[in-house]
């Protein structure tokens, strides 16, 4: 039997109620896996017990798009592929057109930052997204990300260490 997973995404997405007068809201963690097996889950007995058998789990589900960038982009703004239309060979790569488009306003995180919950998002962003902030440092600064009250991405990985982030708006490598 395959292994159940919390919820899967390639993004990190975690977004923390507000405080105030209103109403108690849920907070929102939603996890994304880049290319993991279910069987990889038998190494990391936390996430089974803390995640698995505490959190939402999918039996059955769909991936509308498995490719990269463009999968991340599908789960920022909540549209088919053919809607948004971003590709991982886009001219300038993936994050930025998605960026110079100003798509940013219109994610998840943006949306669910402005309904006045606390949004964070880890591990990795959009491909060539460190060639967009490479084009722009200097020019308008180290742009920050919209929709985002704080993160750590991954802006540069073709390997698991020695990688350049972009750390609330710091680049780090």
């Amino acid at each position: 039997p395959s292994r159940k997973l919390a919820v899967v995404l390639a993004t990190g997405l975690l977004a923390l109620s507000g405080c105030g007068d209103a109403p108690p809201r849920p907070n929102i963690v939603l996890i994304v896996t880049d290319d993991q097996a279910a069987s990889t889950l038998a190494h990391m007995p936390f996430v089974e017990r803390d995640l698995v058998h505490q959190g939402v789990t999918f039996e059955n589900f769909i991936l509308n798009d498995p490719i990269c960038c463009p999968s991340r982009v599908t789960i920022l703004l909540g549209q088919y592929r053919h809607n948004h239309q971003l590709e991982v060979g886009d001219p300038g790569g993936c994050a930025n057109r998605f960026l110079d488009d100003q798509n940013e306003e219109q994610t998840i995180g943006a949306l669910i930052q402005g309904a006045g919950y606390h949004t964070g998002i880890v591990g990795k962003y959009l491909n060539s997204y460190k060639n967009y902030l490479e084009s722009r440092i200097g020019k308008h600064g180290n742009p920050l990300l919209t929709g985002w009250d704080d993160y750590h991405v991954l802006a540069g990985f073709t390997r698991y260490y020695d990688f350049f982030s972009d750390e609330i708006g710091r680049a780090h490598v």
